[in-house]
């Protein structure tokens, strides 16, 4: 008879669809800079090489983009083959594959079962590039990732009995390798930003010291100094110890490190004391490098090209000196 359907998910997105262009025509209404602002943030937490929604998608296991509105119809576009391109949009994004640069690797799927594998791993576990597997400090892999993680044999293919943590440790050599790094040594991270409640490591007088943010502004980071233990440091990480009291309250420079702790209930206490006015002492332990607490680690150069949507016919001054007076 010639008669069809369209599947939900495809009305779902059509309407979707129309409502970015119906807002992108608009320039200075409430409803037009909510959905600029959208397309803004998806761009920025994205690690695509090219604009959103008139690329691939590529962001499995980004949290930020995947479960978005903007990014669940950016996926959609990818599957049904439609880009959109946008009149006048200009942003900064990650660097070809093929340049040399210093952009953080993404996780690359690959094909087939594996591909699939790897795939529905990053999407369980959030985790799109591989500064995601490790710690802060580039040497050991997270604590979900090692061997009495809580990742090991949660994603495994039924077929091929193929596990995510072994195929995933396996491509960490590799990429390792095709970055020309030695085995064993550091992957350089990129920048975190320096929250209260963070530990981190940084030089007061040519020396290292250990500190816990309990205060950040545009004027700068204050921190409390921790006291540790100098004399050795222990295969499970390093003792500190910050007091209670208001000594050792100082500013840090421009060079510091955000540090790992023992584990997450540690950065919770940690954050917690701060937010108690340090009513008593607050004992961690520090599981990140030597290295890494006295910023000798290399952090990876924010990086990036701008790229614009291009559209045919985007200088319509004949047609405008055309209709004037009309």
């Amino acid at each position: 008879m010639g008669c069809g359907w369209k599947r939900w998910k495809y009305e779902v997105g059509i309407e979707r669809l129309k409502i970015v262009q119906a807002a992108w025509q608009e320039e200075t209404t409430v409803f037009a800079k909510v959905m600029r602002g959208a397309v803004w943030c998806t761009q920025s937490s994205s690690t695509a090489e090219a604009l959103v929604l008139e690329s691939k998608f590529v962001d499995y296991g980004n949290v930020a983009v995947e479960s978005s509105w903007l990014g669940t119809l950016w996926k959609w576009m990818s599957a049904a083959n439609l880009q959109l391109k946008l009149k006048g949009r200009e942003a900064k994004v990650r660097c070809g594959a093929s340049v040399e640069c210093d952009c953080d690797n993404r996780i690359v799927h690959g094909v087939g079962s594996t591909g699939k594998l790897m795939k529905r791993g990053c999407e369980k576990f959030g985790v799109c590039n591989w500064s995601d597997l490790f710690m802060r400090d580039g040497r050991a892999l997270r604590r979900e990732m090692q061997s009495d993680g809580e990742w090991n044999n949660a994603v495994v293919d039924n077929r091929t009995k193929a596990e995510w943590v072994i195929q995933t440790k396996e491509r960490i050599l590799v990429a390792s390798n095709k970055e020309g790094r030695m085995r064993g040594c550091d992957y350089r991270m990129p920048y975190v930003q320096a929250e209260v409640g963070m530990v981190v490591g940084y030089i007061r007088d040519t020396i290292a010291e250990v500190g816990c943010v309990t205060k950040k502004d545009s004027t700068g980071i204050w921190v409390v100094r921790g006291d540790r233990d100098r004399t050795r440091r222990r295969a499970d990480g390093m003792g500190v110890v910050f007091s209670g009291s208001n000594a050792n309250r100082e500013e840090i420079g421009d060079q510091w490190r955000v540090l790992d702790l023992e584990s997450d209930e540690a950065m919770q206490r940690a954050t917690k004391w701060v937010a108690d006015c340090r009513d008593s002492d607050l004992k961690v332990r520090i599981v990140s490098s030597s290295e890494h607490c006295e910023c000798k680690t290399v952090v990876r150069q924010e990086c990036g090209r701008v790229v614009a949507s291009k559209l045919a016919g985007d200088d319509d001054s004949d047609l405008r000196a055309g209709l004037e007076g009309i």
